[in-house]
């Protein structure tokens, strides 16, 4: 029997996500101590992201919490959130996933900026000097063709002058033999 693939649920943990890498919905409520469907109340949900997904199937079945945003970030939230008296001590409702934050990197991600400049350069240069070739060509095929009429002229001038040295030789030896005899 083939084994089923992983797949990588997150859910929200206070100022943390859980995220654990599992074949099903069910598995992941179980590595969560879930008592309730949290995907059907939009707690949970499944990840694709290769960055936000990459921890967790590293480690399958394992449950890997990541921090939502920085400590400033949750303070500031927490100076334009008021609580109201009859709330304070219950958990405040759970944010919707879609629009949590995705764990920081402690790694600035790559940027491509300089290898994109450097390759619309690389791009910029061959379509210069595809033109510049693409002239050079030109005036080759000018060139032979100016060559090949030099050629034919030449070719003309000289068939006439030794059509005419033929016509002089001829006479000349007509001449040598009257002489001669």
């Amino acid at each position: 029997m083939a084994k089923r693939p992983l797949k990588v649920f997150r859910t929200s943990a206070g100022f943390q996500d859980a995220f654990v890498a599992v074949t099903s919905r069910k598995a992941a409520l179980e590595a969560w101590g879930a008592r309730s469907d949290l995907f059907a109340s939009g707690i949970a949900e499944q990840v694709t992201d290769p960055v936000l997904t990459r921890a967790a199937l590293a480690q399958p079945g394992r449950v890997i919490r990541t921090p939502r945003g920085t400590s400033a970030e949750h303070l500031a939230a927490a100076g334009k959130v008021k609580i109201a008296p009859s709330a304070r001590g219950k958990r405040p409702p759970a944010r919707n996933l879609k629009e949590a934050t995705p764990p920081p990197d402690h790694k600035p991600k790559a940027s491509r900026a300089k290898l994109s400049k450097i390759e619309e350069g690389i791009a910029k240069i061959d379509d210069i000097f595809a033109r510049r070739l693409s002239d050079i060509d030109a005036r080759i095929d000018a060139l032979r063709k100016e060559r090949e009429q030099v050629r034919e002229e030449r070719d003309r001038a000289r068939s006439r002058l030794e059509d005419r040295r033929d016509r002089e030789e001829k006479a000349y030896r007509a001449a040598m033999t009257r002489w001669e005899g």
